[in-house]
């Protein structure tokens, strides 16, 4: 079994340790205190509503004929 390297300089010595050090690595934390002014811009633009003229609610009529219209045997 190959091992990775962790942050402290020892090796992971099993498989989920070495998972959790990959996810450690490509997932960062999301910690409120460390980010700068554009990721508080950010968060505050996803927390509020979008709201335009053109928003409505979809019929359920609507609704079918969007799922009836994919086609389910392609991937993308």
């Amino acid at each position: 079994m190959s091992t990775l390297q962790k942050t402290n300089g020892s090796h992971t010595e099993n498989l989920r340790e070495t998972i959790q050090c990959i996810l450690e690595h490509l997932i960062p934390k999301d910690e409120e205190a460390e980010e700068t002014n554009y990721h508080k811009r950010i968060r505050t633009l996803i927390e509020e509503d979008v709201k335009t003229e053109d928003d409505r609610h979809f019929t359920a009529e609507e609704i079918k004929q969007t799922i009836k219209s994919i086609y389910h045997k392609k991937a993308s």
